[in-house]
């Protein structure tokens, strides 16, 4: 069990660096009513919509790069209107780290403790 863990670790390890060094494209964390109402996903900003899709929608929206979890290089782009974007207080770093870990481990501390219970560290 222990080397599988191991190697999930340090796949999600990858993952997180190579994320940490493109998050700062993304321009903020959002909350997506997706795929139905009720149900909210993860999204980050990449910026405004384009002209023709603005023109088609008749309103502002901005394009959402949706993330997959545990995995959050594979998703998909939305445009979402502005009205249905919600911002919240999240860093960049903070919610990709959630999304890796499947929100097991949201905080820093509490990810290095599962490594450290599990032998990685």
């Amino acid at each position: 069990l222990v080397p599988l863990v191991r190697t999930i670790y340090s796949s999600v390890r990858q993952v997180s660096n190579a994320l940490m060094e493109r998050s700062n494209r993304y321009e903020s964390v959002v909350l997506v009513e997706y795929p139905r109402e009720g149900l909210y996903v993860f999204g980050f900003i990449t910026g405004d919509g384009p002209d023709q899709v603005q023109a088609v929608a008749g309103e502002e929206v901005y394009n959402v790069f949706l993330p997959n979890s545990p995995n959050p290089t594979g998703g998909r782009l939305v445009m979402v209107p502005a009205d249905q974007v919600h911002e919240i207080d999240m860093s960049v770093r903070r919610g990709v780290r959630l999304l890796v870990t499947t929100g097991i481990a949201e905080q820093q501390e509490e990810a290095a403790a599962l490594a450290r219970e599990n032998g990685l560290l």
